[in-house]
């Protein structure tokens, strides 16, 4: 019985350790991935992910990496803020930056990484074995789109940049730049051969994927770049009168929470809960002191509304109306309201406890931060 029991022990150790293949897996090579519907689903959402990837800094974040933020900080209408001055966020406002600078360079990265899974989906998702052509057609035509929606936005930002549209292709070997008005010409033949090919709704699980109204609206934006007048006029009136899109009647309650997904909205690239997958868009405009719901604070105070471009809206605007002036702070009764740069008002309290002036700059809060990230707004 002891030698026996000896001999199971060394058995099991045997079956448990050395005698089994233990090696994990974690990469499947591109060639065995591609073989049911559920496959293609997958790696759809992996072509999807690079509107957030990496760490959800394309689109979704208000960082100054964002494509968004390069956009707004290269304009005249928003500047950073105190929060911001401590980094290297000053040097992008004054056009301070090298090759080497995170800010211009982290994006181009992301862009391309993007660009480079869409290529493997258009290049493999056709060989899904499954009955249903043309929904694989329609995989294909989603990733189609968001490769020329990553490369419209990339050379909008760059100008002339390679282009590389071969999932096989050599990326050490330094490929050249392409003029822009090839990308340009690219991403439209792209667009076009594939908004037929999606359909004009989806089931609310699919919400935030590519619809023919969301590829119509980026083909859109980029005739409007491109001051293709006729060939945009005639694509935003093919949205407005064939499109199951229509205005909400009362611009102040677009950006609400109870309005999320509503039919205003073309393409929304969601948020999620987890960290670096959600809007940032508080966080980087409150002031330090801003109190939030429920109380407490959670302010970084890193962008300012100018108000030079606070006042190019009509008192009567009502977007206007979303722009704060003022705030209530995290002290208890205290109120703050902002000044102009002009009058370099220092710091003081007033008769009125309510009422105590902050430092100069507005601060563009309107109501997009708190639900959504609409690319068309």
């Amino acid at each position: 019985m002891k030698t026996l029991k000896i001999y199971l022990l060394a058995g099991l150790t045997c079956l448990l350790s050395s005698c089994l293949d233990t090696q994990l897996y974690n990469e499947i090579a591109v060639d065995d991935f591609f073989n049911t519907e559920s496959d293609a689903r997958a790696y759809l959402n992996g072509v999807y992910g690079g509107f957030r990837d990496r760490s959800a800094r394309n689109y979704i974040p208000a960082g100054e990496y964002a494509f968004q933020m390069l956009n707004e900080i290269a304009g005249d209408g928003l500047i950073f803020g105190p929060g911001a001055q401590s980094g290297k966020g000053s040097q992008y406002e004054k056009a301070e930056w090298g090759i080497d600078f995170y800010v211009t360079s982290s994006l181009w990265n992301d862009l391309y990484l993007a660009i480079v899974r869409a290529n493997i989906g258009i290049d493999n998702l056709g060989k899904v074995q499954t009955n249903d052509t043309k929904l694989v057609e329609q995989f294909v035509a989603e990733a189609r789109v968001a490769r020329a929606w990553f490369y419209a936005d990339l050379t909008y930002l760059y100008g002339d940049v390679p282009l590389i549209t071969d999932s096989k292709f050599d990326l050490t070997s330094n490929p050249g730049r392409e003029p822009k008005d090839k990308i340009i010409e690219f991403c439209i033949s792209e667009i076009l051969a594939s908004i037929d090919k999606l359909p004009e709704s989806y089931p609310a699980e699919d919400y935030g994927r590519f619809t023919k109204a969301a590829a119509q609206a980026k083909l859109c934006k980029i005739y409007l770049e491109a001051k293709r007048w006729k060939e945009c006029a005639d694509m935003a009136n093919e949205i407005i009168n064939n499109s199951p899109h229509k205005l909400v009647s009362d611009w102040g309650k677009l950006w609400g929470v109870e309005n999320e997904k509503n039919i205003e909205t073309i393409f929304s690239i969601s948020c999620l809960p987890p960290r670096y997958q959600h809007s940032a868009y508080a966080a980087h405009f409150h002031p330090a002191d801003f109190l939030i719901e429920g109380g407490g604070s959670i302010g970084w105070d890193y962008y300012r509304c100018t108000w030079d471009f606070y006042n190019t809206f009509d008192p009567a605007d009502k977007r206007r109306a979303d722009m704060l002036t003022s705030y209530v702070t995290v002290k208890k009764g205290c109120r703050r309201q902002l000044y102009t740069e002009r009058s370099r008002s220092r710091w003081r309290r007033r008769s009125d406890p309510e009422q105590i002036p902050v430092r100069s700059g507005s601060y563009r809060l309107d109501r997009r931060y708190g639900c959504r990230i609409d690319p068309f707004g």
